[in-house]
């Protein structure tokens, strides 16, 4: 993804003026050029701008969320090619290469591997096999090359982290089951709710799951835990609540190998497993903190769980899982140091 509000990617005054004289006659761009100096998503509102009123643009540029929001539910019902090429965009989360679309490609995406393409493909009623499908599917992308979407070279990104964020809960409402299979475990940790969280009354920013559907994103927390990722699980936005506690606790329970896959956690922290953004490697300790001192994190799930106070949890794992209480972090506090700050 990229941040367009980043400074050295700022749009300058001029490359603003052109792309309003892109879309918008004279009139009202004059009326508009109070309200357009700090706008986020600039290129995208200036395509949404086109032949539309002079008031429908001011309240675009005004309160351009609710419009994009608008927008991309639109996309959604019309276009199933662009809603396809936006999933494939998220789902891929490092970005998505449309040469692997090409007929009998080899190539396979970083994060979007050939089973995995061919199953979201497939929701959308696209044969990767037909030629007019996947030249219908690599127009879904080009049209929304500069508002939603950043190419580089054969790579497409979403534009925006906002958008972003905006576009997986919108887009994930629809496909949940692919939502919670593929994406990203920092999307899975940050962009869900379970209707059945009585704590939460507005759920507009995420992505609502049913009951019947808790137990599918349980099983890819654990599946997450197996491939050593923590962050799903014991970073997830939902472990305020009480409700989700209870849920997660009583999942873990229930599953015959997740406290073996728990404290399989003490044994890497014991090899010098170092765990940061949700991996691990297992090296030379002074080799590592040579290479990556600013981006290491030595971790469990027992200090994850201490450092934000959840006891409930940290009794869990310590009476249930046995769980190592004696694995310090990286600075050298433990689970007890970590319950005391």
């Amino acid at each position: 993804m990229y941040n367009l509000l980043a400074p050295e990617l700022c749009l300058l005054r001029e490359e603003r003026m052109l792309m309003l004289n892109k879309y918008l006659p004279d009139d009202i761009i004059d009326n508009l050029k109070h309200v357009t100096e700090n706008v986020d998503y600039f290129p995208l509102l200036c395509k949404l701008s086109k032949d539309k009123s002079p008031e429908e643009v001011k309240k675009l540029f005004t309160a351009p969320l609710i419009s994009i929001k608008k927008n991309i539910n639109i996309i959604i019902d019309e276009n199933k090619n662009q809603f396809c090429a936006l999933a494939l965009c998220i789902l891929s989360d490092g970005g998505f290469n449309t040469d692997s679309l090409k007929k009998g490609s080899v190539l396979v995406n970083k994060t979007c591997k050939k089973d995995k393409l061919k199953d979201i493909v497939k929701e959308f009623d696209i044969d990767l096999g037909k030629e007019k499908h996947r030249n219908s599917l690599k127009a879904g992308f080009s049209t929304l090359n500069g508002t939603y979407l950043k190419l580089r070279g054969t790579e497409y990104r979403i534009i925006h982290d906002k958008i972003y964020k905006m576009a997986a809960v919108i887009c994930g409402q629809h496909i949940k089951e692919f939502f919670i299979k593929y994406a990203s475990s920092i999307c899975i940790r940050d962009n869900f709710i379970f209707e059945s969280v009585t704590e939460v009354h507005e759920n507009d920013d995420l992505i609502v799951l049913l009951k019947d559907q808790e137990e599918d994103y349980f099983e890819r927390l654990l599946c997450d835990l197996t491939k050593h990722v923590i962050i799903s699980t014991f970073k997830n936005y939902q472990l305020i609540y009480q409700t989700f506690r209870d849920k997660l606790i009583s999942f873990l329970k229930r599953k015959n190998d997740a406290n073996t896959v728990l404290k399989k956690f003490d044994t890497l922290h014991a090899q010098g497993c170092i765990i940061y953004f949700g991996k691990y490697e297992i090296v030379s300790m002074e080799y590592e903190k040579r290479k990556y001192r600013l981006n290491i994190n030595y971790t469990t799930p027992l200090l994850e769980s201490a450092i934000r106070g959840y006891f409930d949890i940290v009794h869990f794992l310590i009476v249930n899982v046995k769980c190592n209480v004696n694995n310090t972090d990286d600075k050298g506090c433990s689970p007890l140091h970590k319950e005391s700050e």
